[in-house]
């Protein structure tokens, strides 16, 4: 009988010793998950990752840049009005009845004279009027050109 006891005190503690085992095994396996979704979290929330380029060229070469963060559902017309305030450059625009930007003047360029604004995202041609509604994702840059 003494025997048969034992048999089940070691079952009991057995099982007691395997319920242990994974539980401490889940939380292992927890705290790992959750350090690599930090770790993934840290990287895709890095500065140069989240940031977009904005450069003026004017018609001689000259080139101002502009690096900021991008936000979500941001537009090359809200870039270049966050650029343009940091850069203390003058922009002074507006948006006509079918929701089109047009551009009256910025760094140097004056739609009055015979110039032309060019914008490129990611070097292909995004037309002036449309400039309110291109998005942009972090990592693009845009270019404005005096041409």
């Amino acid at each position: 009988m003494s025997l048969r006891k034992n048999s089940a005190l070691s079952s009991a503690f057995s099982k007691k010793f395997l319920r242990s085992d994974i539980i401490m095994s889940v939380i292992f396996f927890g705290v790992l998950l959750a350090a690599f979704l930090a770790l993934l979290n840290f990287n895709t929330l890095s500065p140069g990752q989240q940031e977009a380029v904005l450069m003026f060229i004017s018609e001689k070469g000259e080139r101002r840049m502009f690096q900021g963060e991008v936000i979500k559902d941001m537009t090359v017309l809200q870039a270049l009005v966050a650029s343009s305030r940091a850069g203390q450059i003058k922009l002074e625009y507006s948006i006509d009845s079918e929701n089109h930007v047009v551009i009256d003047s910025l760094n140097g360029y004056a739609r009055a004279r015979d110039e032309r604004l060019t914008f490129y995202l990611n070097g292909l041609q995004v037309s002036m009027s449309d400039i309110s509604s291109t998005f942009i994702m972090a990592g693009d840059k845009i270019e404005v050109r005096l041409e």
